[in-house]
């Protein structure tokens, strides 16, 4: 009779482990997805627009980005259901003062942000490939399981952040609103 009712309790603290676990992952997720992914696709955002505004003012061009680290999650989300038309972040020119420029040139200012997504991307794949690497072939010691679930938890964050960047690539590649539709319609 001890022993069931033993059972019984260790299979209960069992089931409150799991529960807890199960209650982990899920706000884990939930902050990653609704909290952490936002400032980061705004960093992103950030540099790919100040790619822009670098080669704009190297020719001579005034150009302005005003990034709004307070609104990143409300902007973020909009942008994402089409709630309404936001803004995260964009770089506002004299587009006559561009017009002036040869087409080299307005291929290099249109073209700066997809290569700072572009160069992103390879950072952080080079980073998960090595991280991972390194896991692979690292002998197993007392602290090695947390080092493994960090890995994972940084793991995850950074698969989602190329995921944003692949999709945000696209839409400049392919989108008439986007850098290279911007482009092909200036110059044509």
């Amino acid at each position: 009779m001890m022993q069931k009712e033993a059972g019984k309790v260790n299979e209960a603290a069992e089931n409150r482990k799991r529960i807890k676990r199960v209650i982990y992952v899920a706000a884990f997720l939930f902050l990653s997805i609704f909290y952490i992914l936002p400032y980061l696709t705004y960093t992103s955002i950030y540099f790919h627009e100040k790619a822009h505004k670098d080669v704009l003012e190297s020719y001579g061009i005034k150009a302005e980005h005003k990034p709004d680290w307070i609104w990143v999650i409300p902007n973020f989300y909009s942008r994402v259901f089409g709630i309404e038309k936001s803004e995260l972040a964009i770089t506002t020119f004299n587009l006559n003062e561009v017009k002036k420029l040869n087409p080299v040139q307005i291929k290099e200012i249109y073209t700066a942000g997809i290569i700072s997504d572009l160069r992103f991307m390879l950072l952080l794949s080079v980073y998960l490939i090595f991280i991972n690497l390194f896991l692979l072939f690292k002998k197993p010691k007392a602290q090695f399981d947390k080092y493994v679930l960090l890995i994972l938890v940084i793991d995850w964050i950074i698969f989602m952040w190329i995921l944003v960047l692949v999709s945000s690539t696209i839409s400049n590649l392919s989108y008439t609103e986007g850098d290279i539709g911007k482009l092909v319609s200036l110059l044509s």
